[in-house]
């Protein structure tokens, strides 16, 4: 039974991580976090609401500097998500083509809605950061595959042999971005008719909207995710990794409406978001493992992995405690491991949704340890939190440490009797 199901989970898992448009957003994703990252930080120092501090920002120009940064890096999320999921999934795809990410930002930008002023036609913001990212990662995966078909029926100018690389790849992109091109402009036409006005609009009305009550800013949601991202990784496989992928960018763009509402000094509109899971979820859990080991465990092995693993710990990486405890194939730790983490963010959840602590800004801190990406988050009643929620966890995964480590130190003395004899 347990290896039929494994199989049946593997098998499901191994099929979504081998489909190419998922691996496209999982490597672009992930390159687009520094500048997330940067604009976090830009955003939090920009917001610190202290009086001669935001005189200092003013008199000095330094506030406007920094809203900038905000500007060139969170407020075009939804750029950066279009040119860096096509340029990665035409890599996976195999396309020569080294100009896909740029036409990807042109047609993106042709698509985006624009406000016509006394001096012309202008961009806004909003739809270039947080609420176009469903739309950017949508039109990524569009405009490569678009683009692969125009290239496989050989569409395209072709110049004499001998011909330099960048002038072929410069010609040999025209005319596959002016069908793209083409077809966006149709579709920017089309929308004008329609009660949404432009496709950005629409999808964020119909898509995006739903998507981030149904998925990012739901709790029950999140923990469901958490609980099937732990199962999996029971079985060895990595499940964050997985449920990250696709629920990350909806996450990201909570973050990103939380960084600007804190830089506005304006209300922040979410609880959820990335910042809040990491904080609350990866940032506690292992440091509790680690912890409770330490703490309860008396077989050698389990006090050695133990230590080894402490201080890596609390930067966020899990492999010394799922694969070196073992937490993998174990059923006796496999379920605190699955169920407290959730247990915890929701117990975060409520008490930050009754105001009893402060919301996270947004800041993305990956790999920061807690207390200190709490105090980055806004305030140190999210440290205070962090650290009672550290206790709690320990307490609860001490039975189930103690009860693994007694089957250890059991073990332990079956060898030690048979080297004995």
């Amino acid at each position: 039974m347990k290896d039929t199901l494994l199989n049946k989970i593997s098998n499901f898992t191994a099929k979504l991580t081998q489909l190419k448009w998922i691996q496209g957003i999982s490597r672009g994703g992930m390159q687009v976090m520094p500048f997330i990252m940067v604009g976090s930080f830009a955003s939090l120092f920009a917001g610190l609401q202290f009086e001669s501090y935001q005189s200092f920002l003013t008199s000095t120009g330094l506030g406007t500097a920094l809203q900038w940064v905000t500007n060139c890096t969170t407020n075009i999320m939804g750029i950066l998500f279009v040119y860096f999921i096509a340029k990665s999934y035409a890599e996976i795809l195999n396309l020569e083509e080294k100009n896909i990410g740029i036409i990807s930002i042109a047609i993106y930008l042709i698509l985006c809605p624009s406000v016509m002023t006394e001096t012309g036609s202008l961009l806004s913001f909003d739809y270039l950061g947080s609420k176009g990212v469903i739309m950017g990662i949508i039109l990524a995966i569009v405009v490569v595959r678009i683009y692969q078909y125009i290239l496989s029926k050989n569409v395209k100018i072709k110049l004499p042999e001998g011909t330099p690389e960048y002038v072929s790849n410069s010609f040999g992109a025209i005319i596959p971005f002016i069908i793209l091109a083409i077809i966006a402009l149709i579709i920017r036409m089309v929308f004008i008719y329609t009660p949404y006005n432009t496709i950005f609009e629409s999808f964020y009305a119909l898509l995006q909207i739903p998507l981030n009550a149904i998925v990012g800013e739901n709790i029950f949601s999140q923990l469901v995710l958490n609980v099937v991202a732990q199962y999996l990784w029971v079985f060895g496989i990595h499940g964050s990794s997985i449920i990250d992928t696709l629920r990350g960018p909806i996450m990201f763009g909570l973050d990103g409406a939380q960084q600007a509402a804190y830089a506005a000094n304006l209300p922040l509109p979410n609880i959820m978001g990335m910042a809040f899971s990491y904080m609350y979820y990866t940032a506690i859990m292992y440091p509790a493992v680690a912890i409770a080991v330490c703490c309860f465990a008396k077989s050698k092995r389990m006090k050695m992995v133990g230590k080894m693993a402490l201080p890596a710990s609390f930067f966020g990486i899990s492999e010394p405690l799922v694969f070196g405890l073992p937490i993998v194939f174990n059923p006796i730790l496999a379920i605190p491991f699955i169920f407290i983490p959730s247990i915890v963010m929701g117990i975060a959840y409520l008490i930050t949704s009754l105001g009893l602590v402060a919301t996270p800004i947004g800041v993305q801190v990956f790999n920061i340890p807690l207390a200190i990406n709490g105090i980055l988050n806004g305030s140190w009643t999210i440290a205070i939190l962090q650290i009672l929620l550290l206790i709690l966890s320990v307490i609860m995964w001490m039975p189930f440490i103690k009860f693994a480590d007694k089957k250890a130190l059991e073990e332990e003395k079956i060898g030690e009797l048979k080297s004995h004899e």
